[in-house]
């Protein structure tokens, strides 16, 4: 209930509501008790006539007067008390911005701000002073914080992307330290986390104190990703009922109704690995949320690699691909994609990769069973396969390949292997299949050929138990005589795994006619999840990949020799191979591309005694910590790199790029209107501006809480109360 004056009538007057009113009504009712017992102590006494007392009487007609005014007296008192008492309790709210409100009265609401500051908000405004939508949004918040200033309202403020400090986060009426935590809060380039923020509004409103009134602002630019994301779109919509049970909600859009973005969403080396031995084929991913178009322009450092004819790009547009890029020298390089003429959000613009080129694969082919001639060696058939040409350990192609027995892998250092292809094992013991669970687990490739020689019973006691197969092997399964060999299922012009993407469209690959003569039965084990790259045309898998801690590993179910199939004799076998190695291997690059907001580690192989230097793409140098004991992989830490781009990391003359990648996320600016904002919380009862504050605060209809006066005034004339009873011999 609010009772109210205009103050155009009675300015001097206070307008006065309570947050209980019956507790006003008790208080009032209570008043009477005094006056019931003052008026049944007049007339419990019994008047009897007795000589002595005519003097008595005589001299107490002298007093009455004084004695009337003493029981009026202590009466109104303790009327005053028990009424004031009642309305305290009732908690009186007022306007503070009138008269005697701004005196005594206490703040009397909570308001919390919680503030959009993810990527989306760095879009450019063409109006106004502020320059983006974040700005925006924090201009209206100071706002806010100027009109509680001069209320006595707590404030708090929360942010969905990154904190704001204890302060900000706790109610308080220190309305200038919120106000300095708003202009110390930074343009976040991460997503954000709306669910989470609103929760912690609900917590501050259930455990914030007995605040008669709250009001939660929402100051965002109703975006697809901050509302309607499978991440968010459930937990917002059980918290919208949530929080209109304890707050006013006010949604404030900082948005533009139209908001088209074009954006690189992302840049890859196809096949994974880059080396100097052979041209790679770049990929990159534009996408348009709205109309977009433009030109790529692609770029290895200041020099251009090629430009595309103008595209016109939508939601589903389709990757571009840069072919046959080659690579001069190894070691750390970086490419950089860039959508020409930019937008109004420059930031996802251009997409950057840090990748290390390799100049040649450290390849380890541990052998079981050699045979007679080359054609029956599946060792000697790789090495041909990988290294053409390779004499006496001399370097060609591709990889240096390392050619040994299979019983020579037992005590080798496996670190500074890439990858390890097993040809026909036969006699892998127990501690040698650890071993190389231990080399996958790290990151490490191993490749499984079957063969002449393989014990199926003892591969699964061995290697399946270290989850080396991707299943059980059943048996050997050989082509009967006069009967047609097994095949691949092979078409070009199917779906085909990544690993095979370089025999799209190809007819005459020889994947298609190559004979398989006997293979390994398999039952995937679901527990391995084990991808299908190659299937027989039988339905049983061929050739089978799946990840074992952070590496890989690659099955195929029949030989690496001429003895179970026509394979290794096609032109396909080395590309095959090629393909599988560059799918598989550790690029070894993750560390340096991470995203926005995040801390860039560097390993303690690449800096273990020299102190790094970090610069930011304007050169600024920014700060590396040692990263401790408790990181035994990582040398040092960086603090958190905000801005989208490529850094520099110098470690004794060499440099490495380090990128940096705006959220693609955050880059679809499809903007929500109010219904939809609406929905998103529940369908509750909210306010809902666009770019600017609810209209009531123009008139600063900001109430304050005067029962802390009232309870003062309690206690004061309870003391009074006392003191004249004593004095007057009262009781």
């Amino acid at each position: 209930m609010m009772i109210s004056l205009p103050t155009n009538l009675v300015p001097l007057l206070l307008a006065v509501g309570f947050g209980v009113p019956g507790l006003a009504a008790a208080g009032v009712l209570l008043m009477s008790i005094p006056i019931i017992i003052h008026f049944l102590n007049r007339r419990r006494f019994k008047v009897h006539q007795w000589a002595a007392m005519q003097y008595l009487l005589e001299a107490m007609r002298r007093n009455r007067r004084r004695l009337q005014f003493e029981h009026w007296l202590l009466m109104m008192i303790r009327c005053c008390a028990i009424l004031l008492a009642g309305l305290a309790l009732a908690r009186p709210l007022g306007c503070s911005g009138n008269s005697a409100a701004a005196v005594f009265g206490q703040g009397g609401r909570l308001n919390v701000i919680v503030i959009d500051n993810t990527a989306s908000m760095a879009w450019q405004r063409l109006q106004g002073d502020a320059h983006t939508n974040f700005e925006r949004a924090r201009e209206l918040s100071g706002e806010l914080l100027a009109r509680w200033a001069k209320s006595h309202d707590a404030a708090c403020l929360i942010a969905t992307a990154g904190e704001t400090g204890a302060v900000a986060q706790t109610p308080t009426y220190d309305i200038q330290a919120v106000r300095q935590a708003l202009d110390q809060l930074p343009q976040r380039f991460t997503a954000g986390d709306l669910g989470t923020a609103l929760r912690q509004a609900l917590t501050i409103a259930r455990d914030g104190g007995p605040f008669p009134g709250r009001r939660l602002y929402i100051l965002s630019d109703s975006t697809v990703p901050a509302w309607q994301s499978e991440a968010v779109a459930n937990e917002l919509h059980k918290l919208g009922p949530e929080l209109a049970q304890v707050y006013d909600v006010v949604h404030i859009d900082v948005g533009e109704n139209q908001m088209p973005n074009s954006t690189v969403e992302s840049v890859r080396v196809l096949g994974g690995l880059a080396t100097t031995a052979m041209g790679v084929d770049l990929a990159a991913q534009p996408r348009a949320y709205g109309q977009g178009g433009g030109t790529l322009i692609w770029q290895r450092g200041a020099r251009v690699l090629g430009t595309s004819a103008r595209l016109t790009i939508d939601a589903s547009a389709p990757e571009q691909i840069l072919p046959q890029v080659r690579f001069d020298t190894d070691g750390p390089e970086s490419l950089t994609v860039r959508l020409d003429p930019g937008d109004r959000l420059p930031e996802d613009d251009a997409f950057s990769l840090a990748l290390n080129v390799r100049k040649r694969l450290n390849v380890v082919i541990a052998e079981g069973e050699r045979g007679s001639s080359a054609l029956d060696s599946p060792g000697t058939m790789l090495q041909m396969a990988l290294s053409p040409g390779q004499e006496g350990g001399a370097d060609a192609g591709l990889s240096r390949v390392d050619l040994i027995a299979e019983t020579e892998l037992a005590g080798r250092v496996l670190s500074d292997t890439d990858a390890i292809l097993l040809a026909a094992p036969s006699r892998v013991m127990q501690s040698e299949a650890a071993q190389l669970r231990g080399y996958v687990e790290a990151g490490g490739t191993l490749v499984i050929f079957l063969g002449e020689g393989i014990n199926a019973e003892q591969c699964n006691q061995t290697l399946l138990a270290e989850k080396l197969l991707p299943g059980k092997i059943l048996s050997l399964t050989t082509a009967a005589e006069g009967q047609e060999p097994f095949r691949f299922d092979f078409r070009p012009d199917a779906a085909l795994h990544p690993l095979l993407r370089a025999f799209r469209e190809q007819e005459n690959s020889g994947l298609a006619t190559a004979r398989i003569f006997t293979y390994g039965r398999v039952q995937l084990d679901a527990a391995q999840q084990a991808q299908r790259v190659l299937d027989l045309s039988n339905g049983d898998p061929a050739i089978t990949i799946h990840h074992l801690g952070t590496g890989k590993v690659v099955f195929f179910a029949t030989s690496a020799d001429t003895r179970w199939t026509t394979l290794p004799a096609k032109p396909a076998f080395v590309a095959l191979l090629n393909e599988i190695l560059l799918g598989t291997i550790d690029a070894d690059n993750g560390w340096m591309n991470i995203a926005a907001g995040s801390r860039l580690e560097v390993p303690r192989r690449i800096a273990q005694t020299v102190m790094p230097r970090l610069t930011d793409p304007q050169g600024h140098l920014l700060s590396l910590e040692p990263a401790g004991a408790d990181h035994p992989t990582t040398a040092y830490v960086s603090t958190s790199l905000e801005m989208p781009g490529l850094y520099r990391l110098q470690i004794d003359g060499k440099s490495y790029p380090i990128a940096v990648r705006f959220p693609a996320s955050e880059s679809n600016l499809t903007h929500l209107d109010p219904a939809a904002i609406r929905r998103a919380l529940g369908d509750i009862t909210m306010e809902q501006e666009a770019d600017r504050l609810p209209a009531e605060f123009a008139n600063s209809r900001d109430q304050a809480d005067f029962g802390w006066p009232l309870l003062l005034a309690v206690l004061i004339l309870a003391g009074t109360e006392c003191f004249l009873a004593m004095w007057f011999r009262r009781g």
